[in-house]
């Protein structure tokens, strides 16, 4: 029987998280303003050095091979475009974020951000298809996805037993398995974080559906890519700590379909992946 205490419990801690820093709303405002320049982004940037260094340190990586150095975010701007610069803050914002080892999942900091690192990366990829602004959402609710086992996670630690034997012989999801042992799943407490948050409403979505794009009956590009990109990297071992063995090897075949790729030909995209990862070592690590 699920504890209803409990749940509300959790309900509850979400609203006791720290808020995001003022910096990432203030880019994001900048970003999506048409009338701001360059200068107004790095301006507001540069009032964190260190971030600012991060920032740079990304940006001159292979993963973006511009051929050049780039020595300040200014100039960044003007090759990468607004919407580019704000994703590699909102990245070093969730890269502190997730930094909190969850050890109901059996992680550690570094592992938490690797793996959401990862399905960024990968839901990018996966969503170029239908332009750039669908893939630049697509790596932000990356990035984002399990936002919800930071509130979850002590729950977890308390159930971890029953949860993990629910897991045991690979036919549950994990999420089935935490509804089932806890009363409520960590997407669904990601969308509540990111409503706390006040993230956009389309976020939300994609973290409350990411294991189940099914549930909605017009899921997004957004959210399909999502979807896929954390299946893959948890088909690759860049997983999210406790055992998921029931969340992979069954991928929907539609979705698969949508994105162009077939059963057969995931092996080939899956090296494609482990190609891009390993040039967003910067981003990664």
């Amino acid at each position: 029987m699920v504890d209803e205490g409990r749940v509300k419990r959790i309900v509850e801690k979400c609203k006791d998280l720290p808020p995001l820093p003022d910096i990432l709303f203030r880019v994001e405002e900048i970003a999506n303003d048409p009338g701001s320049s360059a200068k107004d982004l790095s301006d507001v940037i540069a009032l964190d050095q260190a971030l600012t260094l991060r920032v740079l340190n990304v940006i001159n990586s292979p993963y973006y091979g511009l051929g050049r150095k780039v020595n300040s975010v200014g100039q960044a701007t003007t090759y990468l475009g607004f919407k580019e610069v704000k994703n590699l803050v909102l990245a070093d914002v969730f890269r502190g974020v997730y930094s909190r080892p969850m050890k109901g999942y059996g992680l550690d900091g570094a592992r938490s951000w690797e793996h959401n690192a990862a399905v960024g990366i990968t839901a990018r990829m996966l969503a170029r298809k239908f332009g750039k602004d669908v893939s630049e959402a697509a790596f932000t609710a990356g990035i984002t996805h399990d936002i919800g086992k930071l509130v979850l996670s002590d729950f977890m630690l308390l159930s971890y037993d029953d949860v993990v034997a629910l897991l045991k012989d690979g036919c549950m999801r994990l999420v089935d398995a935490e509804r089932e042992v806890i009363g409520i799943d960590h997407a669904k407490v990601g969308a509540l974080v990111a409503r706390h948050w006040r993230l956009p409403d389309e976020l939300s979505e994609v973290i409350e559906f990411h294991h189940e794009p099914d549930r909605l009956q017009d899921p997004s590009p957004v959210l399909l890519a999502v979807y896929l990109a954390n299946e893959f990297c948890m088909m690759m071992g860049i997983g999210p700590g406790i055992s998921t063995s029931g969340a992979t090897g069954n991928i929907d075949g539609d979705i698969l379909d949508y994105f162009g790729i077939s059963k057969t030909g995931m092996d080939e995209y899956t090296l494609t992946i482990r190609q891009e990862l390993a040039k967003a070592q910067n981003l990664i690590r």
